[in-house]
């Protein structure tokens, strides 16, 4: 205030270039992308980086995966464990537990988290677990409707 300047907002307007619906966070320190902070849902944290964004959509993507398909899987051992054949139904939906998020979901997580790095806007990791849940509910419902169709 010595120098004659007023803070931003009282007369001195910041200049805009576009209108946005995300918040314009600038952080004068860097912040470091850990795991931890992602898996914690810490709303304080502002991911920018593409790889990030991807790692982080693709994390909660796994995990929401794979309590799906290890809740399907338990609930087929459970109805079929007199059948002889269990094994049959078990191992393919356990194999299917690493190949769905190795193959479409790093694919789609990969496409949404190019869209987003693109907008140069900072992602909230609680943004990345709505995404990874999502990516799920629509592998899994697009998966049933296919199963549907071949009845």
């Amino acid at each position: 205030m010595n120098n004659g300047t007023l803070p931003i907002g009282l007369g001195n307007p910041e200049k805009v270039d576009h209108i946005s619906l995300f918040e314009n966070v600038k952080n004068p320190t860097k912040w470091i992308y850990n795991v931890y902070d992602v898996l914690s849902v810490n709303t304080d944290v502002q991911i920018e980086e593409w790889q990030h964004i991807f790692f982080s959509i693709l994390i909660w993507m796994t995990i929401s995966y794979l309590v799906a398909y290890l809740t399907a899987i338990l609930i087929a051992t459970i109805m079929l464990r007199k059948h002889p054949f269990v094994v049959c139904i078990v191992l393919p939906m356990s194999l299917m537990c690493v190949v769905g998020p190795v193959t479409m979901g790093a694919v789609t997580s990969a496409s949404i988290a190019f869209a987003l790095s693109s907008a140069n806007k900072p992602v909230n990791p609680a943004y990345c677990l709505v995404l990874g849940v999502i990516q799920t509910f629509f592998h899994i419902l697009i998966s049933f409707s296919r199963i549907l169709a071949t009845l």
